[in-house]
């Protein structure tokens, strides 16, 4: 074929590609096949016609013969119009994640390979869909406020609880920083992705880019839901930290030092090993278990007079229930603090007489200022 030719047929080609593309329609082989044999009374086959439409290679005397057939770009343009689509595409139509997880619903509901009774199951859950999105963006986070200072933070000691406040705050801001880094990234793979898709001339090429930014702009949404509730959670700790500061006589700019820290360890493991030994002789007619007795020893405190402080707790308790009056937990606490400040010492005693120390000054973060 002649080289004028050839670039007639490749600036036809380009034209007739470039209507299809102007107008966001997706022609089959078949009903493009169908239409040009209505326009012109030619028969071009299905594949023909549908490789033409997905920008792939034909002949190109089948090119020439279509594109002629079709006439001037500006008047295909106008017969597109053939082509509208009855729904609009999937991508205009995702604008929600509630629209999408619909749309999921409602195309399962109609393959053919599912049962029928699946029909009324999703119209149930299309309509309850709305409010259940709605209600689930008050949560977003492992637990509540009350689960965090009452189930996570169980320390019975201030700076003990401190600690663990602020190791919450380190996750969380973790877990933030990292999610802010991935939504940054995905927000710049998600523009790139639209950049191609708008100048992407194949059929088949476009689709996947659609369904790849569905996916980019599902997993955007899903990732800026759980920013929110670790902001909420950061939000709640950083609250509980100035709460702990003031309860101890603290402000911000003065924080913990880790001589306070380490000084307020001894009363930390007393408290804790004898609310466990507590606990577990109320289930031992009132004798404290091996594995606390354990504990109490490592801590320089003697077990018979641990033993003799349950006794005597568990006895305070039973009297004031005799009266009809109910202990209280506060009561509880009250108690293991006077263990703490009976038994205060006892740690460095036991060191010492192994060999060590509980406290090296030179050691801390702060030096030895």
């Amino acid at each position: 074929m002649h080289i004028i030719e050839k670039k007639k047929i490749r600036f036809h080609k380009r034209k007739l590609l470039q209507a299809i593309m102007n107008y966001d329609v997706k022609p089959n082989g078949c009903a493009f096949r169908k239409f040009i044999r209505e326009k012109t009374g030619l028969d071009i086959n299905e594949r023909t016609c549908t490789r033409a439409i997905n920008g792939e290679p034909i002949f190109a005397e089948k090119a020439l013969l279509i594109t002629k057939a079709l006439g001037a770009a500006k008047e295909l343009e106008k017969d597109l119009e053939y082509f509208k689509p009855k729904k609009i595409t999937l991508y205009s139509n995702i604008i929600k994640l509630q629209d999408f997880t619909q749309e999921v619903t409602t195309n399962l509901v109609h393959d053919a390979s599912m049962p029928k009774e699946y029909a009324v199951m999703a119209k149930e859950i299309n309509k309850s869909l709305p409010a259940m999105i709605r209600d689930s963006s008050n949560f977003h986070k492992s637990h509540s406020q009350f689960m965090y200072s009452t189930l996570d933070v169980a320390q019975l000691t201030p700076i003990r609880s401190i600690k663990h406040t602020l190791a919450e705050v380190n996750r969380t801001k973790n877990a933030l920083e990292a999610n802010y880094i991935r939504v940054k990234k995905d927000e710049i793979k998600l523009q790139r992705l639209e950049k191609q898709r708008a100048s992407e001339m194949h059929m088949m090429d476009k689709e996947e880019l659609e369904v790849r930014i569905l996916e980019k702009q599902i997993n955007l949404n899903n990732a800026k839901e759980s920013m929110q509730g670790a902001i909420r959670k950061f939000s709640f700790f950083t609250e509980q930290y100035k709460k702990l500061l003031a309860s101890i006589g603290k402000t911000e700019e003065d924080g913990i030092t880790e001589e306070e820290y380490e000084a307020e360890e001894e009363k930390y493991h007393i408290m804790t090993a004898m609310n466990q030994a507590l606990t577990a002789a109320r289930s031992r007619q009132g004798w404290i278990d091996e594995g606390n007795n354990i504990y109490i020893f490592q801590l320089g405190v003697n077990n018979a007079v641990a033993q003799k402080a349950v006794f005597a707790y568990l006895l305070k308790e039973k009297k004031l229930l005799e009266k009809g009056k109910d202990p209280t937990a506060r009561m509880t606490l009250e108690w293991l603090e006077e263990c703490a400040e009976r038994w205060k010492g006892c740690s460095k005693d036991i060191a010492d007489w192994r060999g060590l120390q509980t406290f090296a000054k030179q050691s801390l973060h702060i030096g030895d200022k």
